[in-house]
């Protein structure tokens, strides 16, 4: 089974999503071919192997706040064609790059958190963000708090399933 995980940064970025999804990666690898698709934090496109797994790092043409703007990601999510895509929300430009590519293929989301932006923009990526998520195959949050609380996961409760991080 072919599995890109897709996710806004990855090792050696550090942080919490960053760490999850090298974990991750790491123990499928033993059992389905994974490769990983983020951004590049340069402007072109680098293909390197970490820990025995192919990461992509989209080149980025340029970044709004922590919105890395990187057009090649849809060709990528294509040209992969892998059988499922976990998606590890948020990355706002992978999303839109899904949801204009209509990939049918299993969306599998793990919401790491609630996404807070000024009013205009809210609305915007709220749009977007409802389209993408409403398309998932399933939802994945870290706990009953995130799922009940989240005013994005609301209205898809049906969708979400609670999955700790680290299982």
């Amino acid at each position: 089974m072919k599995v890109v995980m897709v996710c806004r940064g990855y090792h050696p970025a550090r942080g919490g999503i960053e760490r999850h999804v090298q974990d991750l990666s790491g123990f499928l690898s033993r059992y389905m071919d994974v490769r990983v698709l983020t951004v590049s934090t340069r402007g072109k496109t680098e293909v390197r192997p970490v820990d025995g797994i192919e990461v992509t790092r989209a080149g980025r043409l340029f970044g709004m706040g922590s919105v890395s703007i990187a057009p090649s990601v849809g060709r990528y999510l294509k040209e992969f064609d892998a059988d499922i895509y976990p998606f590890h929300f948020p990355f706002p430009w992978a999303e839109l790059s899904w949801l204009l590519t209509s990939l049918p293929k299993r969306l599998i989301v793990t919401y790491h958190h609630d996404v807070d932006l000024p009013s205009f923009r809210a609305a915007v990526y709220r749009y977007q963000t409802m389209k993408f998520l409403s398309r998932a195959d399933r939802i994945l949050v870290s706990s009953p708090h995130l799922m009940r609380s989240s005013p994005i996961l609301e209205s898809l409760q049906d969708l979400c399933s609670v999955v700790p991080f680290g299982v």
